[in-house]
């Protein structure tokens, strides 16, 4: 349990050095030149829509970015020696920008309500303490065991973690360890364009993920040319509303990294397809670098135990 918890004590407010460190121009480019790459990255756009046999009241509502990864690090907070509190997560959040307490309140409130977090049973009532619920802990089970395996396609290492998957603590350390690296991420990205126009919308991601798949149809990504799309179905495919979707495609618009044509198709332009396969292969690395750290923070013989 220390080496899990020396795992996610660390890093906050490190200034994105964890990043650096692993998600180095070097690696990404080796990444994105793999030959699995393209497949495993439509594999991954593929994984952001509902999948069959997923609890999918609790799934859509982690299914943003942002959602996704306050989930991420209320399991990593959890685990940590503070714990998931008002106070730990102001002070994990602080270095991304998330600053006041009505915003952190909101998060923590949020989790709470959905279902992802309850009441620590047995904590002090004064420190209102969280954790995960089983729910939430089953999903993070099924969704990150299936990036993992998508991941390994890639980068080997990723199966570290798989070959170990239902061994106590295991995939705890492995999501912790994931939050840590990505807000190390944040922290470090630089200035510019970003995908957050796109992934800050409802379902946002899950959209432009089915918009690549049908632009990709022999399975080669990034695709040749513009995509031929049906809003209705793109709707049913993402599970989202009609007006999400044009809303994300008036959004892509806007922050260059869409065209709509005359002839109603929509066009990838490069700032997307560098954005998109940057972000794919920054997300493989991050998934092996969390897949080792976790098998080398909990010895085979304590997961075995």
């Amino acid at each position: 349990m220390e080496d899990r918890q020396a795992l996610t004590a660390g890093a906050v407010g490190d200034g994105g050095a964890l990043a650096r460190a692993v998600l180095t121009d070097e690696a990404v480019a080796r990444v994105r030149n793999h030959p699995e790459f393209s497949g495993a990255a439509l594999a991954t756009m593929a994984s952001w829509a509902p999948q069959p046999g997923e609890a999918s009241s609790l799934a859509v509502k982690v299914r943003d970015l942002a959602q996704w990864m306050c989930a991420v690090w209320a399991l990593q907070l959890h685990a940590s020696p503070d714990g998931l509190t008002h106070a730990s997560l102001s002070r994990w959040l602080a270095p991304l920008g998330v600053t006041t307490r009505t915003r952190v309140h909101g998060i923590l409130m949020y989790l709470r309500f959905a279902g992802l977090v309850r009441p620590l049973t047995g904590g002090d009532a004064r420190s209102k303490a969280y954790e995960p619920t089983p729910a939430l802990l089953d999903l993070f089970r099924v969704r990150y065991r299936r990036d993992l395996e998508i991941c390994a396609r890639v980068l080997p290492a990723a199966g570290a973690a798989l070959a170990r998957w239902e061994s106590p603590g295991v995939m705890e350390a492995t999501v912790a360890g994931h939050g840590w690296i990505f807000g190390s991420a944040l922290e470090a990205r630089p200035p510019g364009p970003t995908l957050d126009i796109i992934s800050d919308r409802n379902g946002g991601m899950t959209i432009l993920g089915q918009l690549m798949l049908q632009a990709c149809p022999d399975g080669v990504f990034p695709p040749a040319g513009p995509g031929v799309h049906n809003i209705s179905e793109l709707a049913r495919r993402a599970g989202v509303s009609r007006p999400q979707v044009h809303s994300v495609l008036k959004a892509g618009q806007k922050g260059g990294f869409l065209t709509v044509l005359e002839d109603g198709g929509v066009g990838f332009t490069p700032l997307l397809i560098d954005h998109l396969a940057g972000m794919q292969a920054a997300a493989f690395l991050g998934l092996a670098w969390a897949s080792e750290t976790a098998c080398a923070a909990i010895p085979a013989t304590q997961a075995s135990g």
